[in-house]
């Protein structure tokens, strides 16, 4: 999972804390994480424009200070394009996250690798969860929908790894790891470095129903560049075409399970 993903939930799990009273410390300076967020800019929304802070302690605390209640990540509907998960930064089609801005009219996407001005490269959060593309439906994830959603995804592809002999045959270790850790059954290396990784993304009293969800994430993740799942193809319309619905399927259960991991809620 790429660290600007990590640093979203982070910045929003942290944030929803203190916005109810229940601010817990936050050390993100020697959170590995945030190794890298010097060349980062935050941005808290407010009428007018966003008002920049100069890193995510100052972020956390202009939310309180410009009347903010709530922050959320919002899960948005797949676009359909296959070019929207064919990234090697964070921008994928969902938008959960650390970051759209405009220019002259025109979307920028931020991501680690790029160099955009400073006023562009930030998070934009605005009242009540952050910003998705505008006309786009906000929807809120419970965790018993994250989870299950998350199960059945992965199931779904190795499933199809192991039917179609997609991509390389450790894909399909991947999805079982994320499996394994989703339902507790953590005993392998991979497993347990995803649950090390996704526990320093949280606090210390976070949900562990929320930690394995990230953390299964984490194991599973295999979305990327060359190389990646998202880079397999095959010749065959019916296999290509069920490629794309089972791997819209993981990814929107992987942008369901951060959204609802940040601030847990039961439907129970």
């Amino acid at each position: 999972m790429q660290s600007a993903v990590g640093q979203c939930v982070a910045l929003v799990t942290y944030a929803q804390l203190a916005l109810e009273g229940n601010p817990e410390p936050f050390d993100w300076k020697s959170n590995p994480w945030f190794a890298h967020t010097a060349e980062y800019r935050f941005g808290v929304g407010k009428r007018g424009g966003p008002v920049q802070a100069e890193d995510p302690a100052a972020w956390i605390e202009g939310l309180s200070q410009n009347g903010f209640r709530s922050a959320a990540l919002f899960v948005e509907p797949y676009n359909g394009s296959r070019e929207t998960i064919n990234f090697v930064g964070f921008a994928g089609g969902l938008r959960i996250a650390p970051v759209t801005t405009m220019d002259g009219g025109e979307e920028i996407i931020w991501h680690e690798e790029t160099r955009f001005d400073p006023v562009a490269q930030a998070w934009h959060v605005y009242r009540g969860g952050f910003r998705v593309m505008p006309g786009q439906d906000r929807v809120r994830v419970t965790m018993d929908a994250a989870e299950s959603g998350l199960r059945a995804a992965l199931e779904g592809m190795v499933e199809f790894q192991r039917t179609h002999r997609a991509g390389e045959p450790y894909f399909a270790e991947m999805f079982d790891a994320g499996l394994a850790v989703l339902d507790g059954r953590a005993s392998g290396e991979k497993e347990q470095e995803a649950l090390k990784r996704a526990r320093e993304m949280f606090p210390t009293r976070h949900d562990l129903r929320a930690v394995r969800l990230v953390a299964s994430v984490e194991a599973s993740w295999a979305l990327g560049g060359m190389g990646w799942w998202n880079d397999w193809g095959t010749g065959d319309e019916a296999v290509e075409r069920s490629f794309h619905e089972t791997t819209e399927t993981y990814y929107c259960a992987m942008m369901a399970a951060l959204a609802a991991a940040c601030v847990p809620r039961s439907e129970s």
